[in-house]
């Protein structure tokens, strides 16, 4: 029943996408277009499109990997995704390779997804996502205002906001002023 689900989450989108070749085949944009496309339906197909950015964030689409980020930040993954989720994220990058502050925001209180959507716009930001940059300098500011003060997270911040400005993003040049007027 679930893959017959599936099947018609697909076709209710435009013929030429849905039944395009390279959708089981780890095309990565074909992936990530399918999804987007069925998430503008807003039609409840959310785990055929969520596991569809999934398989495209695994081959390191940088717009899956934002999205995806997103997902958990919205809360909107269930468990059993979220799972997958973390297994694609040891595959990309160990947690032990990861900058010092956000491992250190895996330790805080909060939800365990916060730092997994972390996880997912480090590695968009680090293939150059201007928004999962700024998602991720945000992100990375609201954690550490929770905590003491922490000078490594706000020196992160203020890198992936100018990596945004500097990609045309004039709310992360703003933020960016912020930073270092603090």
């Amino acid at each position: 029943e679930e893959g017959s689900k599936k099947k018609n989450d697909i076709q209710s989108v435009a013929p030429w996408l849905s039944n395009h070749p390279e959708i089981n085949r780890g095309n990565d944009v074909v992936q990530f277009v399918l999804a987007s496309a069925m998430e503008s339906l807003d039609e409840n197909q959310d785990e055929s499109k969520d596991r569809l950015y999934l398989n495209s964030a695994a081959e390191g689409n940088s717009f899956a990997l934002a999205r995806v980020g997103s997902l958990l930040d919205e809360d909107t993954l269930d468990t059993k995704l979220e799972n997958e989720a973390l297994d694609i994220l040891e595959k990309l990058r160990p947690f032990s390779s990861l900058p010092e502050p956000i491992k250190r925001f895996a330790n805080a209180p909060g939800k365990k997804t916060d730092v997994m959507a972390m996880r997912f716009w480090f590695e968009a930001s680090v293939r150059g996502n201007p928004l999962a940059q700024r998602s991720l300098a945000d992100e990375i500011m609201f954690q550490a205002s929770q905590l003491e003060y922490d000078e490594d997270s706000y020196v992160l911040a203020a890198i992936f906001f100018a990596l945004a400005g500097q990609q045309g993003d004039e709310e992360a040049s703003e933020s960016l002023k912020r930073v270092l007027n603090a």
